[in-house]
């Protein structure tokens, strides 16, 4: 077949007859056999113009498209493509966040692909942009790569340019937006991504009618961000509208609503912020956590998080009131929500363990708290805004560690890590806790902040951290002081302060 090919001997009755052989032998997936024969078919329809060989050409290349096999006819790719696009669907299956790594590498690619060969008014082409988008933030989170995200937001930008304020995906396209631009302010704190983000997110939801379903997801996702903001500038305007957005998001979502439980733990983010801004609210900020968790069945994607909102808010209270039940419920409801992963659910977790051994002197809480804070740090990549705060929590842990033991290797190990959270943080950046959106049913877990203790120590790294990240202070601090100390007394343990 690719010696026909090759001399041009595509038509007449031996070279039919020769596609007829190698078609009776071919087997599903055997690109190799089916490319050359694709082609033949392509050849005799160009030079005959036969609409079977038209369509058994289309049949047997369409794999080849797939695949990303090269050398296919310029004339049929666009058509290739067209045809691709339920496959690409397909594979876009359950979501990105469901496929593997390089499943989901593979779907961008065959998306990739189709884009650039479909005609620009194809009625797919705007869903199509939008998924690649989607796809993109999701591997860009899953393995740590900007470009990916850079990208999404530039496709994102694009789309909202492009697409009518009487399409109906333009809602989708510009929630979408907001999301990636969101994920990229949490990894970068650049104020312009959170401040764009939370008009995206606006715009969905003016642009959208009451009677739409997906008003409620761009209602919950402009929550988000604008306590998002709160949480960056103590404004409380932006709290009161989280809440005020969060329970209108509740109020109009129909029983059964896919998203509920999302939408359910965004508003408890924002009470709980609430409670803690005034020192009120507590066991309103409980209530509605515990609500939502029992709403949620024990197989659902969200439960996991919904519990981390309850662990949140019965550790807040607990802090607050001394409750020893609230702090063994805390930590027993965030060891629950760890294991599905990131490292705001293991910091939390850590500063339960810590502040149970405050109490108690339990060393196996405070060995688990240590524990989860390295992995929380492991969990995060380098540059990521969320590290210094994970290391932080590390400091702080293996502080009390080393106040307990005398153990040098963790003082050392603290004071490395403080150093390293301190170089990570720009000047001037205020504090935060961290958070992560989604692009559907976005349901952000947040930090549970450490109060900076009072400034007291001295030398180059405490002058740092004095002009730096005031959220990481106390930890940073306390290591400085610790050294200090070491220095003074020959590292003797188990000064008090």
């Amino acid at each position: 077949m690719q010696v026909r090919l090759a001399r041009g001997e595509v038509t007449g009755p031996d070279a039919l007859a020769d596609a007829r052989g190698l078609a009776s032998v071919l087997r599903d997936g055997d690109l190799e056999a089916a490319h050359p024969l694709g082609l033949l078919h392509f050849a005799r329809f160009e030079a005959e113009h036969v609409e079977a060989d038209l369509d058994q050409a289309a049949d047997l290349l369409g794999p080849c498209f797939v695949a990303g096999m090269e050398d296919l006819p310029a004339l049929l790719v666009p058509v290739l493509a067209a045809e691709a696009v339920r496959t690409a669907i397909d594979w876009y299956g359950s979501g990105p966040e469901a496929a593997d790594t390089p499943h989901l590498t593979a779907t961008i690619d065959l998306f990739r692909r189709i884009l650039a060969a479909i005609p620009d008014d194809h009625s797919r082409r705007t869903p199509l942009r939008s998924s690649l988008a989607i796809m993109l933030a999701a591997r860009a989170e899953r393995l740590d790569v900007p470009a990916d995200l850079d990208e999404a937001i530039r496709i994102g930008q694009r789309l909202a340019v492009d697409v009518s304020a009487d399409d109906l995906n333009r809602g989708v396209c510009l929630s979408n937006l907001a999301m990636a631009l969101l994920c990229r302010h949490e990894h970068t704190g650049d104020d312009t991504d959170l401040d764009e983000s939370i008009e995206a997110c606006r715009a969905a939801v003016d642009g959208t009618a009451p009677d739409n379903p997906d008003r409620i997801t761009y209602l919950s996702n402009l929550g988000t961000a604008v306590l998002t903001r709160f949480e960056r500038t103590g404004d409380d305007g932006d709290l009161r509208a989280a809440i005020d957005v969060g329970e209108e998001a509740v109020r109009t979502a129909p029983a059964g609503h896919p998203e509920l439980p999302a939408i359910r733990s965004n508003l408890g983010a924002a009470v709980q912020a609430r409670a803690e801004r005034t020192g009120q609210g507590h066991d309103a900020a409980v209530r509605l956590a515990r609500a939502t968790v029992d709403a949620v069945p024990d197989d659902h994607p969200d439960r996991a998080l919904a519990l981390l909102s309850l662990g949140n808010a019965l550790h807040e209270r607990a802090e607050r009131t001394g409750g020893s039940g609230d702090l063994d419920e805390a930590i027993a409801v965030l060891r629950a929500a760890a294991p599905a992963g990131g490292a705001g659910r293991l910091n939390n977790l850590s500063n339960a363990l810590r502040l149970r051994y405050d109490r108690t002197g339990a060393q196996a809480d405070l060995d688990a708290a240590v524990l989860a804070a390295e992995e929380a740090v492991r969990s995060t990549p380098v540059g990521h805004i969320e590290r210094p705060g994970a290391q932080s929590t590390l400091v702080l842990a293996l502080s009390s560690r080393y106040d307990r033991s005398g153990a040098l290797a963790d003082l050392d190990a603290a004071i490395a890590t403080a150093e390293q959270a301190v170089s990570a943080t720009p000047a001037g950046r205020p504090g935060r806790r961290a958070g992560r959106p989604t692009t559907s049913s976005g349901l952000p877990w947040r930090q549970i902040d450490e109060q900076p203790v009072q400034f007291l120590g001295d030398g180059q790294l405490a002058g740092e951290t004095a002009a730096r990240a005031a959220w990481g202070g106390g930890a940073v601090q306390h290591v400085v002081l610790q050294r200090i100390h070491r220095r003074q007394r020959g590292g003797a343990p188990g000064w008090s302060h």
